[in-house]
């Protein structure tokens, strides 16, 4: 009996099992008139193509970065310094104000890489040395400078300036 009640659930889960699958012969083929493709389908960002991390966390070489250009010495008391194009136009225009009313003003500092950054940081890790609590040594030290990667200075959007 059981064999025959085996045997019957046997050939029933055979007969019920149907190929449901299309072969390549059955499937229809599709006409090109009836394929539609948006053109506009892929999102432009928002922001330029040269905005990610590394440019963000300044972690690029600005003499190579086509949105920087070469400060004149004229202007610098350092040699190859960069800065933003957009910032330094606006710079050459306080530059030209400010000498008609008698000031000369010198760029000391401007587009400073990452590690550039990290190295102020360390140096001045190191000479506070006697605030041992490391929060409130940051919290010193974040009065005059910045964290590398938090700096502005990344950017080539910030300069130091001195007044003659």
């Amino acid at each position: 009996m059981k064999n025959t009640l085996f045997l019957i659930l046997v050939i029933i889960a055979l007969f019920s099992c149907k190929n449901t699958i299309k072969t390549p012969k059955q499937v229809e083929a599709v006409k090109k008139d009836t394929i539609v493709v948006k053109k506009d389908t892929i999102k432009k960002s928002k922001y330029p193509s040269y905005l990610n991390i590394d440019f963000l966390m300044g972690k690029f070489d600005p003499s190579k970065h086509k949105r920087f250009v070469r400060i004149e010495d004229k202007y610098t008391n350092k040699h190859n310094v960069y800065l933003d194009k957009a910032a330094y136009n606006a710079f050459l225009k306080m530059y030209d104000a400010a000498y008609k009313d008698g000031f000369k003003l010198l760029i000391v500092s401007a587009t400073r890489p990452f590690n550039y950054q990290k190295g102020i940081w360390e140096r001045n890790w190191a000479k506070r040395k006697n605030i041992k609590d490391p929060v409130k040594r940051a919290l010193d030290i974040l009065k005059f400078s910045s964290m590398p990667g938090t700096s502005r200075h990344h950017w080539g959007t910030e300069v130091d300036l001195n007044v003659l």
